[in-house]
C-alpha cells in the first residue's frame, strides 16, 4: 500500500511538474511571436494557494501599468482604512445656512452605483430636501460646501491636458458628484440643433455650434478651456446624438448650484449664495443627514468598471486619514502611503514609481512581480472574497477588455481581473479560478501594438487550458 501511495505521489509530482513545464513553453512562445517582437512584455504566473512561481519574463521591470495602478489604490485602501470603512457625507443646517462637509466620497450622485441599489436619479438631492422640510426650515442664506479633507490641486500634472475634457480625467474634489461632469445632448428639431443638460443646471454655460446633418451619422463633441465652466458643442447632429460627457470645473461648487437649484424648485428659497470654504471648525449642530458610502462600492466601482474618479479619491483618502502633518488629502502623500504599502510586501522600490491612483498617468511603474505580490498578499488575507469581488469577470461583467473576452464556456466566469489601456499600454492582472487550484496572473505590455489583446488574453488562456488540457 505504501508503495502504491508512492508511486502515485510522484505520478501526482510529475503532473504538476509537467504542466507547470508545458505552460512555460507555451508563453514563451506567445511572448516571443513575432506579430508581438517589438512588444515590451512583463508577465509573472504563480499558483495562489501554495506561491509557486510558474512563470516569470521580465517580471521585476518597471512598466507604465494603465489602470493596473488601480489594483494598489484599492488594495492599499483596503489595508490602510480597512474593509468596513465608509465615506460620510455630512449636511448641516445652522444659522439659517445649509452647511455640507464632504468626505472625498467619488460616488455621489453615481448613476452606476444608484442603479445597482434602485436609487432613483437626484435620490441624494430629493433626500435633503426632505430633511429641511421635515425640519420646518423653508428658507436658507448661504449653502457651504467644504471639500477640504482633500487640497485644492484637482487636476493631475501628469494627466494628457487633451483628455482634460474627457470623463475619465475629471477634477478631484473632496466633495464630487455626477463623476464631476455633466451630460450634453443634442437633437435636430425644425432644421436646428436643440441641446439639452443632464443634470439641467445653470453652473455651465452652454454654446450650441452644432448643426443638423441630413446623412444617419453624429459626429457630436464638446469642448471645455481649462479653469472654465463654458463648453461649446461643435459637429453635427442627425436627429438625436449620444450624450457627451463633460467634465466641469470646481466639483464642490458644481454640486452646491445643483443642489440650491433642486431646493429652489421644491419650494425652499435660497436667500444667499454658494460659498466653497472650510467650515469644519465652525460647527455647532448635529449633522441633520448624514450620507455614506462603503469602501466596497468604490472599489467595485474602481476595479471592475475602471472609474478613475474612484482610484484617485482613495490615494487622497489614504492620505487624508493617515498624516502627520494634518495636511489635506494629497496625491504626492498619498503615493507615499503607497510605497510603504509596497515596502511592507517586500518589494523593491527599483519596481515601481507612483504617480496617480488612476494609471492615467504614463510617469507610473509597476513591475509584474509587485502586482502579482500584492495580489497574493490580498488572496492570504481576510479580504480576498471582498476583493475578488470588486474584479470584472471575463465574458461575464465589468469593463469590456474582460468582458468582452473569454466568452467561451471553457473560460468564461474563470477569471476575474483589472484590464488597463493608455496609448501605448494594454494590461491584465488577476487569478484565474479553476477546479484542480487558483492562479495569480500579471501581464503588462508596454510599446503594445494590434496584437498585444490578443497575446494578453492568449496568456490567461493557457492557464486555464493547462490545468484541463482535455
Amino acid at each position: 500500500m505504501k508503495m502504491i501511495f508512492k508511486t502515485l505521489l510522484v505520478i501526482s509530482l510529475f503532473s504538476t511538474q509537467l504542466c507547470a513545464s508545458s505552460l512555460s513553453r507555451k508563453l514563451n512562445a506567445i511572448v516571443s511571436a513575432k506579430k508581438v517582437a517589438s512588444v515590451t512584455f512583463g508577465v509573472m504566473v504563480a499558483n495562489a494557494d501554495n506561491h509557486e512561481i510558474l512563470f516569470r519574463h521580465n517580471s521585476k521591470s518597471p512598466l507604465t501599468p494603465a489602470s493596473n495602478m488601480k489594483i494598489l489604490s484599492t488594495a492599499s485602501a483596503l489595508f490602510y482604512l480597512g474593509s468596513d470603512y465608509t465615506f460620510e457625507t455630512k449636511v448641516y443646517a445652522q444659522n439659517g445656512d445649509l452647511i455640507v462637509i464632504g468626505s472625498g466620497d467619488p460616488l455621489l450622485g453615481d448613476k452606476i452605483t444608484d442603479k445597482r441599489y434602485s436609487r432613483e436619479e437626484g435620490w441624494m438631492l430629493k433626500k435633503i430636501a426632505a430633511s429641511l422640510q421635515t425640519s420646518g426650515i423653508k428658507k436658507l442664506g448661504n449653502i457651504y460646501v467644504d471639500s477640504s479633507v482633500f487640497d485644492d490641486q484637482r487636476v493631475h500634472p501628469s494627466w494628457p491636458t487633451k483628455q482634460l475634457n474627457r470623463y475619465y480625467a475629471c477634477q478631484v474634489s473632496g466633495l464630487n458628484y455626477n463623476g464631476n461632469c455633466i451630460e450634453v445632448g443634442a437633437r435636430t428639431q425644425n432644421n436646428k440643433v436643440v441641446t439639452w443638460l443632464n443634470p439641467n443646471t445653470n453652473y455651465v454655460h452652454l454654446i450650441n455650434k452644432a448643426k443638423p446633418n441630413t446623412k444617419k451619422k453624429n459626429t457630436i463633441w464638446c469642448a471645455r478651456p481649462q479653469n472654465s465652466n463654458k463648453i461649446t458643442l461643435f459637429g453635427k447632429c442627425y436627429r438625436s446624438s449620444v450624450p457627451v460627457k463633460v467634465t466641469i470645473d470646481r466639483p464642490a461648487s458644481y454640486f452646491g448650484v445643483v443642489l440650491a437649484e433642486y431646493l429652489m424648485r421644491n419650494g425652499i428659497e435660497i436667500g444667499g449664495s454658494v460659498i466653497e470654504q472650510y467650515m469644519a471648525d465652525s460647527l455647532e449642530t448635529s449633522p441633520l443627514l448624514t450620507i455614506s458610502t462603503s469602501l466596497s462600492d468604490v472599489m467595485l466601482r474602481c476595479n471592475q468598471d475602471s472609474f478613475g474618479l474612484a482610484a484617485e479619491a482613495l490615494v487622497k483618502s489614504v492620505s487624508a486619514h493617515f498624516t502627520q502633518e494634518n495636511i489635506n488629502g494629497q496625491w504626492q502623500h498619498g503615493n507615499k502611503m503607497q510605497a510603504k504599502y509596497l515596502e511592507s510586501l517586500g518589494i523593491d522600490a527599483c519596481e515601481y514609481l507612483l504617480d496617480d491612483g488612476s494609471g492615467l498617468s504614463a510617469v507610473n511603474k509597476l513591475s509584474a512581480n509587485a502586482i502579482t505580490r500584492i495580489l497574493q498578499n490580498i488572496y492570504d488575507s481576510n479580504s480576498k472574497e471582498l476583493f475578488i469581488n470588486t474584479l470584472a469577470i471575463g465574458g461575464v461583467k465589468g469593463s469590456s477588455p474582460v468582458r468582452s473576452y473569454f466568452k467561451q464556456e471553457k473560460y468564461k466566469g474563470k477569471i476575474f481581473a483589472k484590464s488597463g489601456t493608455i496609448n501605448g499600454v494594454k494590461a491584465l492582472s488577476g487569478f484565474v479560478r479553476t477546479e484542480n487550484g487558483n492562479y495569480i496572473f500579471s501581464i503588462i505590455a508596454n510599446k503594445a501594438n494590434g496584437s498585444s489583446r490578443g497575446a494578453i488574453n492568449d496568456i490567461v488562456q493557457a492557464i486555464i487550458d493547462c490545468e484541463s488540457p482535455n
